[in-house]
């Protein structure tokens, strides 16, 4: 926990001077890692009453949030989460740390926005209206302050810059392991290799592989990025996976070869999770039996020992611990893309189209002026229904100017693009730097990926 004390006010990370954010922001005190350090202590041990989708720590130096268990937290359905808000409330305001000792109040959490709705501070603080302005970049504001006195380029002191000094290169690296996350829909079986087999039906000849059997089949290898369906804004629920397995159009051929009117395939995991997917959708896909990841067999949390992987497609629809495939005239399931325009454009639910910084890790980091500060993350888009990813767009001034980077065509569109390079900053201050995805078909991330950063002389 970190020591906060919201009537101690702390200009948190934002420039630290005595004008706005030293007497009116507090942003020292408010959001939630100004009290808990990383939530990933809190949800893996604290709160969760029954076993959490999410099985793994933050990856890549970074730390879980607000935003990554809002996408969750936000649907109020089975397949969702429950709805946290009365629960938290309840929970801080029963708790004397937090309204005796940190003197916590609403604003601890919660900030307003220009039509005078509650919204979360932690998403807030990234908006040009943190600064009590709705556009912080107009050029007539910046004269407005500068003959006032003020230096900065907005009330709260942040940067506008909108030309930044981004340099980048684009590539698709291999995550590492040790960065990738784990996600468990229900509870995890644990097979054995002696005794597991897969079952495969609706095919001209029917059969049951063991372990071996798929094994001796015609092997593939590829490398294609899982990102969970809920990754969050900004969040490090992605990575770029080598795999090796059975390529689901070998294992069909192997068994001579689809039924007449087999359309549809439905997958089922000794987890009870599974889908129905379109068989020839799958197939344009390179969807794979996988065996293997990162050259060694599958742990038990990435499904061991058969994960069924849909290359391109969020991690939603990959399928752990097989041990069956049906083939079948039935219709597909109605899939999750349908929330494509409708959830994936409006919320921060970003798992459709996402960009995230990796580096600067954490908001509040400080670098000095003129120096060439290290930068990288992700971009990566679901490639379905003809969807691609075409540009990573970067701005400093609230998103009111952009710098794109084509993406290569030639890139794999089933793996991340992943940026590397500098951004060069040429005064001192409080810099929000934000990154978004574009699609050739026109649609956009729709809330940037933002890191605040402290620029000293």
């Amino acid at each position: 926990m970190a020591v906060t004390d919201f009537y101690q006010m702390n200009a948190g990370d934002f420039t630290n001077t005595d004008g706005f954010n030293g007497r009116n922001m507090n942003d020292g005190n408010r959001g939630c890692t100004s009290c808990h350090s990383d939530l990933w202590s809190t949800i893996s041990g604290d709160v969760a009453p029954i076993q959490h989708v999410l099985a793994s720590a933050p990856g890549y130096g970074k730390s879980y949030g607000w935003t990554d268990c809002t996408t969750c937290h936000t649907f109020n359905a089975a397949l969702g989460a429950p709805r946290l808000d009365d629960r938290i409330h309840n929970t801080h305001y029963a708790n004397a740390t937090f309204v005796e000792a940190e003197h916590g109040n609403c604003f601890s959490c919660h900030d307003t926005d220009a039509e005078g709705k509650w919204v979360m501070y932690d998403e807030f603080k990234y908006t040009a209206q943190a600064s009590g302005y709705v556009d912080a970049a107009d050029a007539k504001l910046d004269n407005w302050l500068r003959l006032r006195g003020r230096s900065a380029h907005s009330a709260n002191e942040v940067v506008i810059e909108s030309e930044p000094k981004i340099d980048v290169e684009l590539s698709q690296p291999v995550t590492d392991e040790a960065d990738m996350y784990v996600a468990n829909n229900y509870v995890v079986p644990e097979l054995s290799a002696d005794t597991y087999t897969l079952s495969v039906t609706g095919v001209n000849n029917e059969r049951t592989f063991t372990l071996d059997d798929l094994k001796a089949l015609p092997q593939t290898e590829m490398t294609v990025t899982q990102d969970c369906f809920t990754n969050a804004n900004n969040s490090v629920l992605i990575g770029n996976i080598p795999v090796k397995g059975v390529l689901l159009k070998d294992l069909i051929d192997a068994c001579g070869g689809l039924k007449d009117g087999m359309t549809t395939l439905s997958n089922h995991g000794a987890d009870e999770w599974g889908h129905r997917n379109d068989v020839n959708f799958l197939i344009e896909q390179n969807a794979i039996i996988a065996l293997e990841y990162w050259g060694h067999e599958l742990t038990v949390n990435q499904g061991y020992p058969v994960t069924f992987v849909l290359p391109g497609v969020s991690g939603l629809m990959w399928d752990k611990w097989v041990v069956s495939m049906e083939f079948t005239d039935e219709d597909p399931d109605n899939n999750p893309w349908i929330l494509y325009d409708v959830v994936g454009m409006k919320r921060q639910f970003q798992g459709t189209i996402c960009a995230g910084w990796l580096t600067p890790v954490k908001d509040g980091t400080e670098v000095k002026v003129g120096d060439a500060v290290p930068v990288n993350g992700y971009a990566f888009l679901d490639n379905y229904m003809g969807h691609s990813l075409s540009e990573i767009a970067f701005s400093a001034d609230y998103g009111n100017t952009w710098t794109t980077v084509a993406v290569p065509k030639d890139f794999d569109q089933k793996q991340w693009t992943y940026f590397e390079g500098t951004w060069t900053p040429e005064e001192a201050g409080t810099y929000i730097l934000q990154v978004k995805a574009i699609d050739a078909a026109g649609s956009e991330q729709y809330v940037p990926a933002s890191v605040i950063v402290k620029v000293t002389e």
